[in-house]
């Protein structure tokens, strides 16, 4: 991954922005992650839930702050066949093949992402994201 040319960040909702619980809080540290993204790069968050839930979900977490009503992509449908989705994905123009990084905690779908061209990070915690982001040269140290 050639990190100076990625500009966009795009985040799977669940189990890497908010937890995969019924409370669907957003996860420890994911906030400060935001934040030093926010400034330098376009966010994009990418969820499979209904419409209604997806709107208390964003709202109950504040999650406006980052991602704006046109940075949101709420799959149409409960899709299984991962490939099809993330090439709707592309399709949507949600992900820029060669300019955005695909962050989610599934690795089937990560390993198909990067299959596809697509340049993908596996979400463990955000303590590790960000100190991957800060390896790769996507946020300053000093930041």
């Amino acid at each position: 991954m050639t990190v100076h040319r990625i500009t966009r960040l795009v985040f799977w909702l669940d189990g890497i922005v908010v937890s995969q619980n019924s409370e669907h809080l957003i996860k420890l540290g994911m906030a400060g992650v935001f934040d030093a993204l926010i400034n330098h790069f376009e966010l994009r968050l990418v969820s499979s839930y209904p419409s209604m839930q997806l709107a208390a979900v964003i709202s109950k977490n504040s999650l406006s702050k980052w991602f704006d009503d046109r940075a949101v992509y709420s799959l149409p449908m409960q899709i299984v066949d991962h490939r099809a989705m993330l090439q709707m994905l592309i399709v949507a123009d949600v992900i820029d093949p060669g300019r955005s990084l695909w962050i989610d905690h599934d690795p089937i779908r990560t390993m198909l992402a990067v299959r596809q061209g697509i340049d993908a990070s596996i979400f463990v915690d955000a303590e590790r994201l960000y100190r991957d982001l800060v390896l790769w040269g996507i946020i300053s140290v000093d930041k």
